[in-house]
C-alpha cells in the first residue's frame, strides 16, 4: 500500500511537471521557420579529432536554408544534384552538418534514389540540437 501512494504522487508530480513545462512554451513552439543567417560557413576550424570531414562526392548541393523552431528541431531544405550519368543512392550518412558548438550529425529521413543527372529538393531532419546549424557538407 505505501509503494502504491508512493506510485501514485510520483505520477501526478510528473503529470504536473509535464504540465507546467507545456505552458511555457509558446502554443506554435513546433513551428518551423527558417532562420535569418544563411551566411556559407564553409571555412570552419572548430578542434575535434572526431570531425566528419567532407569527401568526394558525386552529389553536389546546388542550394540550402536552414530551418528550426522552439523545440530545437534542426532541419535544412537541401537541393541536390546527382553528377554521375547513372543512377545512385544518396543516403542518411552522406549528408553531415555542422552546428554553432562544432558538434554534427548525420541526416535522419534522406534515403533517396537519384537517376543520372537528378536534382532533387528536400527538407532534410538533423535531430534536436541547442545550437543552429551552419553548414551542410556531402562526404
Amino acid at each position: 500500500m505505501k509503494y502504491l501512494l508512493s506510485g501514485i504522487l510520483f505520477l501526478l508530480v510528473l503529470i504536473n511537471h509535464h504540465d507546467l513545462m507545456a505552458d511555457d512554451l509558446p502554443a506554435d513552439a513546433h513551428i518551423l521557420h527558417f532562420d535569418d543567417v544563411q551566411n556559407d560557413f564553409q571555412d570552419l576550424h572548430f578542434k575535434d579529432e572526431n570531425k566528419i570531414k567532407p569527401g568526394n562526392s558525386i552529389f553536389v548541393i546546388i542550394d540550402k536554408y536552414f530551418m528550426s523552431n522552439a523545440l530545437g528541431e534542426r532541419w535544412a531544405v537541401i537541393t541536390i544534384k546527382n553528377t554521375s550519368a547513372g543512377k545512385r543512392l544518396l543516403k542518411n550518412e552522406n549528408i553531415v552538418a555542422t552546428y554553432a558548438d562544432g558538434s554534427q550529425s548525420t541526416a535522419q529521413n534522406i534515403d533517396e534514389t537519384l537517376d543520372g543527372l537528378d536534382v532533387l529538393t528536400k527538407a532534410v531532419l538533423f535531430g534536436f540540437h541547442k545550437f543552429p546549424i551552419l553548414t551542410v557538407v556531402l562526404q
